[in-house]
């Protein structure tokens, strides 16, 4: 795989934790609120504005949307939790080169260090090779498939 290759992986890869991340909110607004998450006046927002604290307007990580979404969703369509941490590896870790091998990259994330403020430890690293981008992206359509299928069973008990 070529640098090309890989950085568009991780964009999609991206794209799909953004896509799960909506999809959970959009679960979790119709489960809380009984209202379709599509009726949410965002358009005519503007700066400044209150508005009423739900899944959609919360900041809460994706971690904490994961959990919360599978204390409420069927056991057959919880998202395994090991989605997080791929997430969050993504996310917030650092994309490096290993210019030692031909097309090799690893995620590297680093937290702060427990005595000395100006080091930083590694909490841990990915090697990104096509697997693991195989194996996340298993994860993510998973994941999609099963908030898929609770808003549908969600939307079937509401409308009953």
């Amino acid at each position: 795989m070529d640098t090309k290759s890989y950085a568009e992986s991780l964009g999609f890869l991206h794209t799909g934790f953004n896509s799960v991340d909506r999809n959970i909110r959009h679960f979790l607004y119709r489960h809380i609120t009984g209202k379709d998450p599509l009726s949410f006046e965002y358009n005519s927002l503007s700066k400044g504005d209150a508005v009423e604290r739900n899944p959609l307007t919360e900041r809460h990580t994706f971690g904490t949307l994961v959990s919360r979404y599978n204390a409420v969703a069927a056991p057959e369509n919880q998202i395994d939790q090991r989605i997080v941490t791929v997430r969050n590896a993504v996310a917030h870790g650092r994309l490096f080169k290993d210019h030692s091998r031909t097309n090799a990259f690893r995620i590297v994330n680093f937290e702060n260090h427990e005595s000395d403020s100006n080091k930083m430890t590694v909490e841990y690293f990915i090697d990104i090779n096509e697997l693991y981008i195989r194996d996340a992206t298993c994860l993510i359509a998973l994941a999609i498939d099963r908030v898929k299928k609770s808003i549908k069973a969600l939307i079937a008990t509401q409308i009953s």
